[in-house]
């Protein structure tokens, strides 16, 4: 009885380990000291395209590619986050990140676990902590009812779920990166990685091993068993080259490869590899003056200026800058814990009049620091930045201190913009359009301003 009661223990204690080892979200191959699998579970079996019978009994050789990772289990070495590729059934090969852990007994190793997971799967974890922390854009999340604004969001929308090479250009903070997210959540590779390198913030020395990774030993101070580069994080999903126009001329011909041949060779390495990236790209330097100089790759501008978007500057768009504004205050005043109703009429005319070299973050900067200074629940224009608070526009009559209030500016661009299409057919319509509201709301302004 005490032998029957024994073995029930030995079988719950089996079926226990077996169900932990299934539980998890990543491979798991148990060898024995001859380096024939005994275990696989069903993370394993499908990454492999095998059968429980037909992993056990088998060697580990006929899965692992290499011996790097098999010598390292004889000498019962613990390795962790080791770049390999596996073998499944079909012959062809897939590329994991691998542990190994030696399982011994008075000294002698008589066996080991790995755990792998596949590159993918590594990949996609790095884009869900992302996600956790970075909400993802919408175009509705682009703020913005202008005609050139409106206009940018219909092309972008168009162009999204294709896989074409995108170029974003125009002048800083008009809102580039919030575009090649809403392209993204849009593409048919939403639930793939979005990848975000600032070509302008890492140093030209690391760049490369930034872009492309590096091989165990690639050059001084390298990670043990190397570092997976961006394009791969990227794999399936898309690569976001943020201020492309500075990357180094001397990494622009590897950049092209990779564009080109959808391969990449990591630092240190003399092995190609296949990605399948979407690459988004922004600049807002001047390109094309950058080639003429040749300080830019012609054939690598070319590789990049498939669809080339144009983002507005802010002051093209200056019927959006009371919505920004809005947008911003309550923004601000969440983050501030304060409370503040409106923008006086004053302040909008003093943000209407200035031409905001520095765009929507800049907008952004300006009302946050009012909110910071305002102490009444309106803010006033007194408590904008000085150079807003000062600035003449020198396209248009409606200085700072001018007395058209923003009704009173509304009011005529609506007259102005009737007057455009005058006489002719579904002109309210049009002039909607070029205002950058529905025709609904036009007739609503129209009724408010007498103008019907």
């Amino acid at each position: 009885i005490a032998s029957e009661e024994a073995m029930a223990r030995d079988r719950l204690r089996r079926r226990q380990l077996e169900a932990v080892i299934g539980a998890f979200d990543q491979g798991v191959l148990v060898v024995d000291e001859y380096g024939i699998m005994t275990q696989a579970n069903r993370y394993a079996l499908d990454a492999l395209h095998l059968s429980a019978e037909a992993v056990v009994g088998r060697p580990l050789q006929d899965v692992l590619t290499g011996t790097g990772l098999y010598d390292a289990l004889g000498s019962g070495t613990e390795i962790k986050h080791h770049r390999t590729r596996l073998k499944q059934h079909s012959g062809e090969t897939v590329d994991a990140i691998c542990n190994a852990y030696p399982v011994a007994i008075d000294g002698k190793t008589l066996g080991a676990v790995l755990t792998f997971q596949h590159l993918d799967d590594v990949s996609k974890l790095t884009y869900e902590i992302w996600e956790h922390e970075n909400r993802t854009t919408s175009f509705d999340d682009i703020i913005g009812d202008s005609q050139p604004m409106l206009s940018v969001k219909e092309f972008a929308a168009k162009i999204a779920s294709g896989n074409s090479t995108v170029l974003l250009r125009g002048e800083s903070g008009t809102g580039k990166g919030l575009m090649a997210r809403a392209i993204h959540r849009e593409s048919k590779r939403r639930d793939g990685p979005f990848v975000v390198v600032n070509c302008s913030a890492i140093p030209d020395t690391l760049l490369e091993s930034e872009l492309f990774g590096y091989e165990e030993g690639a050059f001084t101070g390298a990670r043990k068993k190397g570092k997976l580069g961006r394009f791969e994080l990227a794999n399936r999903g898309t690569l976001f080259l943020d201020e492309i126009g500075d990357m180094p001329l001397h990494l622009q011909g590897k950049l092209l490869r990779a564009l080109e041949d959808r391969m990449i060779e990591p630092v240190g390495s003399v092995e190609s590899r296949p990605i399948d990236v979407r690459i988004i790209g922004a600049t807002n330097r001047d390109l094309d003056a950058m080639v003429e100089s040749r300080e830019f790759r012609k054939d690598l501008f070319y590789r990049l200026n498939v669809v080339p978007i144009w983002m507005p500057p802010l002051r093209e768009r200056q019927e959006d800058i009371p919505m920004l504004a809005r947008f911003f205050l309550d923004k601000h005043c969440r983050t501030a814990g304060r409370r503040m109703a409106a923008l006086s009429d004053a302040a909008l005319r003093c943000m209407l009049a200035y031409e905001w070299p520095g765009n929507v973050r800049e907008l952004s900067n300006s009302v946050e620091y009012a909110v910071n200074i305002e102490s009444e629940s309106t803010v006033r224009a007194t408590s904008l930045p000085q150079r807003v608070r000062v600035a003449k526009r020198s396209d248009g009559p409606n200085e700072a201190g001018g007395p058209q209030g923003l009704e009173a500016l509304e009011r005529t661009a609506i007259v102005e913009a009737l007057q455009r299409f005058q006489g002719e057919p579904r002109a309210k319509e049009k002039a909607a359009r070029e205002l950058g509201i529905h025709v609904t709301t036009l007739y609503r302004k129209l009724a408010k301003y007498d103008l019907a």
